[in-house]
């Protein structure tokens, strides 16, 4: 998993929850074997990068100091030993600084590193041994969880700017009891 947020193995306990690292449980098949359904945003990014885009004079800090950033950011060190900073910003942002023109390249950098490239991980592991279902959620609610953070990245912008700000995860949709239907979040179904 990318984040450093990840499970805690407890092989310890007399009868463990979690026996052994998830990444060595999905690979050797040693969990539930029930249909699995997951999914990923195009923006999911937004939620880990928002302060740089609220802040103007953050991007070209970044953009400045991108060897210093991208290592801390992306693989939880102080340096890269390696190309992967370099390999990362030339995939996503070609030879272009970061600025506001390209901010939406940054949050979806940041979303697929810290939050798809695990899903999309897990999905590959799992479809080995049962039903797997992948989704991409990008459907833009009138109101939602992240609204209130989407709103102070609004306001931050140009008038002229603010609708080209995504929606992001947790926006519009709306779930019913375990069971029940899973909605659009335009209108409440019975």
């Amino acid at each position: 998993m990318p984040l450093t947020f990840t499970p805690r193995v407890d092989s310890e306990a007399k009868n463990p929850f979690l026996p052994d690292d998830p990444k060595i449980l999905l690979r050797e098949g040693r969990f539930a074997k029930v249909p699995f359904m997951t999914g990923v945003t195009r923006e999911e990014g937004i939620m880990f990068i928002y302060p740089a885009l609220l802040n103007e004079t953050l991007l070209p800090e970044i953009d400045g100091n991108w060897d210093f950033y991208c290592p801390r950011i992306f693989l939880g060190k102080t340096e890269d030993t390696g190309d992967y900073c370099s390999r990362l910003r030339k995939q996503y942002l070609g030879d272009q600084p970061i600025n506001r023109h390209n901010r939406y390249e940054l949050v979806r950098m940041t979303g697929d590193q810290m939050m798809n490239v695990g899903a999309l991980e897990t999905v590959k592991a799992q479809s080995h041994f049962v039903p797997t279902y992948l989704y991409s959620f990008e459907y833009e609610g009138s109101r939602g969880f992240m609204d209130f953070i989407r709103s102070m990245l609004v306001m931050s912008l140009p008038e002229e700017a603010r609708d080209s700000v995504p929606k992001i995860h947790g926006c519009g949709i709306r779930t019913k009891e375990f069971g029940g239907t899973v909605t659009d979040g335009s209108q409440d179904q019975k």
